[in-house]
C-alpha cells in the first residue's frame, strides 16, 4: 500500500529538492545518493545544517498541520528518492499504527541528536565537539578501511565540518592537521579517514 502511493524521481547533482520557506506538501525517502540541507543566508552563503543517506525519511515534522520547510535540500550527487505526498502519508499513518511509531521513533531519535549537538555546544570546546562529529559520521556514514581504520563514504568540506559543529573553517582545519599528524585521521581521494579507538580515546582523556 505504502509503496503503491510513492512516486520516484530523479535528481541530478546539484538539483535543488526543496527550497526553506516553501509550504510542506511531500515527504521524500532517499533511495540512493546523497542529500545535504543547508540554510542560505541573505548574501547567498550557504551553511550545512545536516545531510541524509540511504534510507533517511525527511522531513519529520510538518505531519498533520500546517509547516515550511526549514532548509534548502540539494542533491549532492546523481540521487534517487521516492516521494509521497503529505496528504497520502498523513493518511498511512492513520492506517497504519506501526508506520506511526517507527516515524515517531525517527523524530524522538532526531530530537536526541539535536539535543546532544546543543549541549556540546555549550560543553566542550572546537576540538571536543569536532572529534565526536567524527565519531558520529563513522557511525553514520563509514565502510571498513585497512585494520582499524574506517572512511567516511560521503565527501566534507573543512568548511561544512566547522558549520556543523558552529566553527570556522581555519580552526577546523587546523585541528584537523594536528589530529593528522598524531594519526588519528587522515585522508583518501577526498575521503576522511578515522581510527576510531583513538579518536575515542581522545574523548577519554578530557
Amino acid at each position: 500500500m505504502v509503496s503503491q502511493k510513492m512516486i520516484e524521481r530523479k535528481y541530478k547533482r546539484e538539483t535543488v529538492i526543496h527550497l526553506r520557506g516553501e509550504p510542506i506538501d511531500r515527504v521524500f525517502i532517499l533511495r540512493s545518493g546523497k542529500v545535504k540541507m543547508y540554510r542560505t543566508d541573505p548574501d547567498g552563503k550557504k551553511s550545512l545544517l545536516t545531510y541524509h543517506h540511504q534510507g533517511d525519511l525527511f522531513p519529520l515534522y510538518g505531519f498533520f498541520q500546517s509547516a515550511v520547510f526549514q532548509a534548502d535540500a540539494h542533491a549532492e550527487e546523481d540521487s534517487v528518492l521516492l516521494v509521497i505526498t503529505l496528504e497520502d502519508m498523513n493518511q498511512l499513518l492513520k492506517e497504519y499504527p506501526e508506520l506511526s511509531q517507527r516515524v515517531i521513533t525517527l523524530m524522538g531519535q532526531r530530537m536526541l541528536e539535536l539535543e546532544q549537538q546543543w549541549s556540546e555546544t555549550i560543553i566542550f570546546d572546537v576540538q571536543e565537539r569536532l572529534i565526536m562529529l567524527l565519531l558520529r559520521l563513522a557511525q553514520d556514514v563509514s565502510r571498513p578501511y585497512q585494520g582499524s581504520w574506517v572512511k567516511l563514504t560521503e565527501k566534507f568540506t573543512n568548511r561544512e565540518l566547522a558549520q556543523m559543529i558552529g566553527s570556522t573553517r581555519e580552526t577546523v582545519s587546523r585541528i584537523l592537521n594536528r589530529l593528522k599528524r598524531q594519526g588519528i585521521v587522515g585522508g583518501h581521494q577526498g575521503y576522511l579517514l578515522i581510527h576510531v579507538a583513538h579518536l575515542e580515546s581522545r574523548i577519554e582523556e578530557h
